[in-house]
């Protein structure tokens, strides 16, 4: 039985020991030269452009890395091959999530900082008065999107005491969210209603036309002064602008964002993360895209995708399929 060409832009994968039953000709393709992809069979990236598609003749799967589509020019994919991609990241993005809440919370970035500059400011017996942290137990998270991520941070922040309610463009019933510690999971029309009554709002529905700007200056409008948005969707799901405008005039009152409006889309790309300067901000918490970045995490990629070579050098259906 001939080995299954499999291309990757992703040197690391080259490193790792195959998981599946059959062994595969795993071959680098540089990013500059999308020649190399002639005679491979399956793609594994989250990239696929125009131009590797002139090059893309033997290709009949493309298995992305992740979950993300943004990078894949669907207008360009050889008719007959398909694209899949892998989740495998909602626990580790459930978790960062609520690292994040409890670092707004309680003020995690400015006690560290304090620290290191030697001031005792926060401290019991420099400072006896009412303490301005809070506690996640009974405040309310509302959630925008209720897929694989929404569901788990539902579960996580439920079982911290937190009340939550989500919004998503197609409800599940009523017993599938309870399943997932929602209070109430309703339709995408009613995200003002959800977002008056919430402490924290988490964005995890999927950057398509209809998302972006989403959440803009009308939405952070809504919120409460004392509320804090978290994203880890895509950066224009939510309004550059608006959000900048409304953490540095005190409209709401923090944000914790892993997705930008510009990233990466290349090894050595280093791009500004946006044109507003959200690093000046002291009641922002930044992180480069990472929620998702654990050991566990790419273990389970590794092993959806060579599950899926697997399936598809036995003819089987291919799982993730977009």
């Amino acid at each position: 039985m001939s080995l299954l060409k499999v291309g990757t832009h992703y040197a690391m994968l080259l490193d790792e020991p195959g998981m599946g039953k059959f062994p595969i000709d795993l071959v680098h393709l540089p990013a500059n030269e999308p020649e190399a992809l002639n005679g491979i069979e399956v793609l594994w990236s989250q990239i696929f452009t125009a131009e590797m598609a002139q090059h893309s003749g033997s290709l009949q799967l493309i298995q992305s890395t992740g979950a993300g589509l943004e990078l894949i020019d669907f207008d360009s994919v050889p008719s007959g091959c398909q694209v899949a991609i892998v989740h495998e990241h909602q626990w580790a993005i459930a978790e960062w999530v609520i690292m994040a809440m409890v670092s707004l919370n309680r003020e995690v970035m400015k006690l560290d900082r304090d620290v290191r500059e030697h001031k005792w400011d926060h401290h019991p017996i420099q400072n006896p008065r009412s303490p301005s942290a809070t506690e996640l137990n009974s405040q309310t998270l509302g959630i925008i999107g209720f897929g694989h991520i929404g569901r788990q941070v539902s579960k996580y922040a439920s079982a911290l005491g937190m009340k939550v309610k989500a919004v998503t463009r197609n409800p599940p019933s009523h017993d599938v969210a309870s399943a997932h510690g929602a209070l109430s999971v309703e339709n995408l029309n009613r995200l003002h209603e959800v977002l008056i009554d919430c402490d924290h709002v988490l964005v995890t529905v999927a950057l398509v036309d209809e998302t972006e700007s989403l959440i803009g200056e009308e939405e952070l409008e809504v919120m409460r002064k004392s509320s804090c948005l978290i994203n880890v969707a895509r950066g224009p799901v939510v309004n550059e602008k608006a959000l900048y405008q409304a953490l540095r005039d005190g409209q709401i009152a923090g944000a914790a964002l892993d997705v930008w409006w510009q990233e990466p889309t290349k090894p050595g790309d280093l791009p500004m993360p946006s044109k507003y300067d959200f690093a000046a901000l002291t009641n922002v918490l930044m992180s480069p895209h990472a929620s998702a970045m654990t050991k566990e995490v790419i273990q389970r990629r590794l092993q959806a995708a060579y599950a899926n070579f697997d399936r598809f050098k036995l003819g089987e259906p291919i799982e993730g399929v977009i």
